[in-house]
């Protein structure tokens, strides 16, 4: 741990030098997703494709828009346990809804959004977290301002370095209560230190532009976690996602840190740039070919073709006898461009999103096609989605761990009774690729006419947003006996009963005693059997000895042939 301003700024400058491959490549896919026109020349034409940044709007929209749950798992639990679980998922969702609306109001992005940004655009996140008696806040940190050391036990120490403009930092200064000597007047650089010191505690030590403003000093409540955990902890949570997963063994002289977490557009990284020089090249081409070239053959002194006339339109050129004038051949466009840029398309969508996710559709998708595309889209998304299920995940067990060791209570937090000894949370979310549940759902159906799923895992599928699914049924059941035809009656005689009071109440006695008969009317039925077909009852029995002598013996020769 450094114990000087100076030692601190020098360690931070190791830190940040151990990062500068990852941090050159992460400002040139960022070029790409900006779209900086590197082919640029005066007097030329240049195109840059917009399909980068097509690609990384619609992989943002995906996981923005993918449903998330902040899930305990219910197996094996008590059902006064599952209540306790269930309290705490809905703390937890209230939490990250009231966080999305901090940064709005705060004039950021939305939470989500620039969190999921920033794995898109750099292939890392990086977000600083903590809790206190008041409160539980996060912020998202820019990764590429973010230099960590990592160790077998996880991160060992990391810095965030980044520059504040005067009006800034004399604010910052204001509303932290730090000392300086003097207001600043000129840019500076601010250096937030996060490591363990030799007793094996967090330590947390910031410096503007060359003084200590924070003091190395232990942070007692993550020291609290440590020590609950058995285990070391900061309260930053920093990591790759996706990439290779070499870390120098392979590739030497950090050139590994270049596909050490990978922006979604690093796979088409090469291809978008010779793809922008086709279609650079095809525009210059185009228009060479539409901007005729001319001869002239001038037996006068007198040039007749002149850059003047050139530009009017509908000029008038005067010939003498043996002048000429006319229009040279153009190049042609060689067919085979349009095969090349087939070709190229198709292994830029190969690296991306199939067209078709952006709505290009030529014909009616099968299931099979859409599956195929679905797949394809997950393939690109998986590792953006599992890094920021992974990074929730983290959060909401730290968080509730934060609370539980320090005893803190923020925003009314209750500590329920009967929890488990040992749960985790399991953040899930679901990406909606357009049409994929429901032709899946469809096939089912197809191949077996009878085939259902648990509502239960419907609700926890399509409806992770409710927390207590069996509260759900309950009072879905609710709504199902109050449309019964009693339970509508029920109703009814009421709402007579009512109204024939407000009658009464204006003198309109009749009208009263005519309602209140429908409501008695209604009441009687409700009171009666259910009437239905009945068997008829069976005729008594006569006994033989009371019938007549005719109708117990046959008549003679009936019957007879």
């Amino acid at each position: 741990m450094p114990l000087h301003a100076r030692d601190l700024i020098t360690q931070a400058g190791k830190l940040k030098g151990n990062w500068s491959v990852r941090d050159r490549k992460i400002r040139d896919w960022y070029e790409i997703i900006y779209q900086k026109d590197k082919l640029k020349q005066d007097g030329m034409e240049s195109v840059v494709s917009n399909d980068p940044r097509t690609g990384y709007n619609l992989g943002k929209h995906l996981l923005t828009s993918s449903i998330v749950s902040h899930k305990i798992s219910n197996d094996g639990l008590l059902p006064e346990e599952i209540t306790a679980t269930s309290y705490l998922e809905s703390y937890t969702k209230k939490r990250w809804v009231a966080e999305e609306k901090r940064h709005r109001r705060i004039g950021k992005q939305g939470f989500a959004s620039k969190l999921i940004g920033f794995m898109l655009a750099t292939g890392w996140y990086s977000m600083f977290s903590m809790v206190d008696k008041d409160r539980v806040w996060t912020e998202i940190w820019n990764p590429i301002d973010v230099y960590p050391e990592f160790g077998s036990e996880g991160l060992i120490e990391v810095v965030r370095i980044y520059t504040m403009n005067p009006i800034q930092a004399n604010r910052k200064v204001r509303l932290m209560g730090w000392d300086v000597k003097q207001p600043f007047t000129h840019n500076v650089p601010l250096y937030n230190y996060w490591g363990y010191d030799n007793d094996g505690d967090a330590v947390n030590a910031i410096v503007l532009n060359t003084e200590y403003v924070k003091e190395p000093e232990k942070d007692v409540a993550v020291n609290r976690l440590i020590q609950k955990l058995g285990e070391p902890m900061l309260p930053v949570f920093i990591s790759p996602v996706g990439g290779l997963p070499d870390e120098g063994s392979i590739m030497k002289n950090k050139w590994w840190q270049q596909n050490f977490g990978e922006a979604i557009v690093a796979t088409n990284e090469q291809m978008d740039n010779t793809y922008n020089k086709m279609l650079s090249f095809i525009q210059q081409t185009a228009r060479t070919a539409a901007q005729p070239r001319w001869f002239e053959r001038s037996s006068g002194d007198d040039q007749i073709l002149t850059e003047e006339k050139m530009a009017q339109w509908g000029p008038i050129f005067q010939l003498g006898p043996n002048d000429e004038v006319g229009v040279m051949d153009s190049p042609q466009i060689p067919v085979e461009l349009r095969t090349i840029m087939f070709e190229y398309s198709n292994m830029r969508q190969r690296g991306l999103f199939p067209a078709v996710l952006h709505g290009n559709l030529q014909q009616q998708l099968s299931f099979l096609a859409m599956a195929n595309v679905a797949s394809s889209a997950l393939q690109v998304l998986t590792p953006y989605k599992d890094g920021y299920e992974g990074l929730l995940s983290d959060l909401d067990n730290y968080h509730f761990r934060m609370i539980e060791a320090n005893g803190f209570r923020p925003h009314n937090f209750i500590m329920p009774e009967n929890l488990p000894e040992e749960f985790e949370f399991d953040v899930e979310s679901e990406i909606q690729i357009p049409g994929h549940l429901v032709q899946r759902a469809t096939i089912a159906r197809m191949l077996n006419p009878n085939f259902r799923l648990p509502s239960r895992w419907i609700t926890d599928r399509m409806f992770p947003e409710i927390a207590d699914p069996i509260k759900s049924d309950a009072e879905v059941r609710t709504e199902d006996a109050m449309m019964h035809p009693d339970a509508i009656k029920a109703d009814q005689i009421i709402a007579y009963k009512e109204h024939a009071r407000v009658l009464e109440a204006a003198n309109d006695v009749e009208g009263a005693r005519i309602w209140n008969k429908v409501a008695a009317s209604i009441e009687a039925q409700i009171g009666l059997p259910v009437q239905g077909r009945q068997a008829l009852p069976a005729a008594p029995a006569i006994p033989p000895e009371v019938q007549p002598t005719g109708a117990t013996e046959p008549t003679t020769g009936l019957g007879e042939l």
